[in-house]
């Protein structure tokens, strides 16, 4: 059996370098498109009107200011950071930032994602998948599965499917749509007295998340608006008619032994899984990130300020967490920036009933690879959701390793063999 390895290849190197090297042929080959170069490749083959070269001279032209303003508010914003505690000059910065959007063609913040600072990852920068891996899965693999890009895009669904399967979820309190609740979730006029977190049926990436806090008879929320009971049942039913419909939860609590991992947000796990393409029903755990928020985050969102931490899938031990914002004038971190509590080094409990459950979970969906966060609750382990789009910045952004060091690409060359005609 083939082994998963969040780290880099210690198999036979020279089929791991045959199988890297396709993989970043693909990667390269998601890049965006200039007008030269479709002028280059089509015109041999066709008369390319006016119409189409001045369309494609514009999207150059949008693309090059949009990403000329973000790099340099990227620049001015972190740069003074990045320059005294990495000793990069504001030109370096410009220089990578710019390659970044220009030659690599990709958004500026991979620069902070990525921890493109560092002198090391930089060295490798042309070997990051930067979440192309998406479009290739897209072009080469039939992916997702309709059936479950169309459980795991909506709450709601994801909730009843898990449900069906004895998968541990969590619970739904209500459901608004419309500027209605759905009577199937219960109707009544009167909201548990307890913290509550609004969720859009179809969001992501911590994308109209909310949370109410109950104190002193009312909800407050993060802006420290607060609401009685019939106000806050009022609101959730504009939200969903102006908006998009919401769910509501009870604001879980993070088990004793992660709390310290985490400012007070709920910590998730982030496990990529991707089913065999040698074996039948084997489930293979690729890549794990620990993902704690910090200060007064209570979404674990990488992208939005969290500290992340990679783990190895064997052992569970944390290695040293970055985040891709900065927490108290840092970006990695040995300790918890909040609690101190120790990551790099630490076994994250329960790691193998993280593990466990992932592979169990993906054996009740079709689409070959998906990202689960799992979350370690005072009830228990329970799944939170699947991303069939599970980017490869909280992957390779805490670990430092691209992809293409990983099992991944044989893995993929594996599928793609099978999908081929």
């Amino acid at each position: 059996m083939m082994k998963a390895q969040h780290a880099n290849r210690t198999d036979d190197q020279t089929g791991s370098d045959v199988f890297r090297e396709k993989w970043l042929k693909e990667i390269r080959r998601t890049r965006r498109v200039y007008f030269y170069q479709l002028w280059s490749d089509q015109r041999k083959e066709r008369d390319i009107s006016l119409k189409e070269l001045f369309k494609w001279l514009h999207d150059d032209l949008k693309y090059s200011l949009s990403g000329s303003l973000n790099l340099l508010l990227n620049l001015r914003k972190y740069g003074p950071l990045i320059k005294r505690s990495y000793k990069l000059s504001y030109l370096q910065q410009l220089y990578r930032l710019a390659y970044l959007v220009f030659v690599i063609r990709t958004q500026a913040a991979r620069f902070r994602l990525n921890h493109l600072f560092e002198e090391a990852r930089w060295k490798r920068v042309k070997d990051h998948a930067f979440s192309r891996h998406i479009r290739i899965h897209n072009l080469l693999l039939g992916y997702p599965h309709r059936d479950d890009l169309d459980i795991i895009a909506h709450k709601l669904k994801f909730h009843i499917h898990c449900s069906r399967h004895g998968l541990p979820t969590p619970e739904i309190l209500a459901v608004f749509e419309s500027g209605k609740q759905d009577s199937s979730f219960g109707d009544s006029e009167s909201l548990p007295k307890i913290d509550l977190f609004m969720k859009e049926l179809s969001g992501g990436m911590g994308y109209g998340i909310k949370k109410f806090t109950y104190q002193n008879g009312v909800y407050l929320d993060s802006n420290g608006n607060s609401y009685s009971n019939n106000e806050l049942r009022k609101f959730f039913k504009e939200y969903s008619l102006k908006t998009k419909p919401i769910l509501i939860q009870k604001a879980l609590k993070n088990h004793d032994c992660w709390k310290e991992f985490t400012g007070g947000g709920l910590a998730t796990c982030r496990v990529v899984t991707g089913k065999s393409p040698f074996i039948d029903e084997e489930v293979i755990p690729f890549f794990a990130t620990f993902k704690m928020p910090a200060q007064n985050l209570y979404v674990d969102n990488f992208s939005k300020g969290s500290v992340a931490a990679p783990i190895d899938l064997e052992t569970g031990i944390m290695g040293i967490a970055v985040s891709s914002l900065p927490q108290r004038g840092k970006f990695r971190f040995e300790h918890h920036p909040d609690t101190g509590r120790k990551i790099r080094g630490s076994v994250l409990p329960f790691w193998r009933d993280v593990i466990d459950l992932s592979k169990k979970v993906h054996q009740h969906f079709k689409t070959i690879d998906i990202g689960w966060d799992i979350a370690l609750t005072d009830n228990g382990l329970t799944v939170l959701e699947g991303n069939v789009e599970w980017g490869s910045d909280v992957i390779e952004g805490p670990s430092g390793i691209p992809i293409s060091d990983t099992y991944y690409p044989e893995w993929f060359d594996g599928w793609a063999k099978r999908r081929r005609p």
